[in-house]
């Protein structure tokens, strides 16, 4: 769906005019009121009348809808997440969320942009959630790894056997265990850094462990014997 988006223009040329009817010069002071007025209401109508040729599959129309109000969306989804990369790949979804539910749109429930806005909260929000559920991930993860080592080898014994063990490992797991503990990295942040699927990602470091947890009982079978 990345094409939808190639016919986009910068927001500032596709804005409206401060002054919509050339040539009129208002001398009454209620006149800059109304004609702002007059102008959202002229604003909210170019929305919905896009919104209607989306629904019609017209490409172009969505990238002027993205135009109009890809600054504020992406404001707000930036103060959400606190990532610039974050609030951009949430803003594409949620215009190509506004592309497959045009059609569902309904002027009289919500302007446009409060429409977008509400999509790209919803998409902020799913996004947020994950993080967390991938940092319980890492924290369960890091429990685990104080289990494997949680065993009666000596301090000193304990640190060069299980950097023995993670030598020892297939360099995609070893790696995948290194950015997970070393580097502080989430499975998601792993698996967009690596180019990986999220599933990918979590069995490496899942049988990366257990091998590093057979290896340390191994040492605590030979001492004990």
């Amino acid at each position: 769906m990345s094409t939808i988006f190639e016919g986009c223009r910068s927001a500032m040329e596709s804005a409206f005019s401060d002054n919509p009817h050339p040539g009129s010069h208002p001398t009454e002071s209620a006149a800059p009121e109304l004609s702002a007025r007059k102008r959202s209401v002229g604003a909210d109508l170019a929305d919905t009348q896009l919104v209607s040729a989306v629904a019609e599959g017209d490409r172009d129309a969505l990238g002027r809808l993205y135009d109009r109000h890809a600054p504020r969306i992406l404001s707000l989804l930036h103060r959400m997440l606190r990532r610039r990369d974050d609030a951009e790949d949430t803003m594409q979804e949620a215009f190509v969320e506004v592309w497959r539910r045009a059609r569902s749109f309904d002027p009289a429930r919500a302007s446009v942009f409060g429409w977008i806005t509400l999509i790209a909260r919803s998409r902020a929000i799913d996004r947020i959630r994950k993080r967390r559920r991938e940092q319980q991930c890492g924290m369960d993860a890091a429990f685990d790894a104080q289990c494997l080592c949680g065993c009666t080898v000596e301090s000193g014994d304990l640190a060069g056997a299980a950097r023995n063990a993670l030598s020892r490992l297939p360099v995609e797991r070893r790696r995948a265990i290194e950015l997970s503990f070393f580097e502080g990295m989430t499975h998601e942040e792993i698996s967009r850094r690596e180019n990986l699927p999220l599933g990918t990602v979590k069995t490496r470091i899942r049988l990366g462990m257990l091998q590093i947890r057979d290896d340390l009982r191994g040492i605590q079978a030979s001492d004990v014997a």
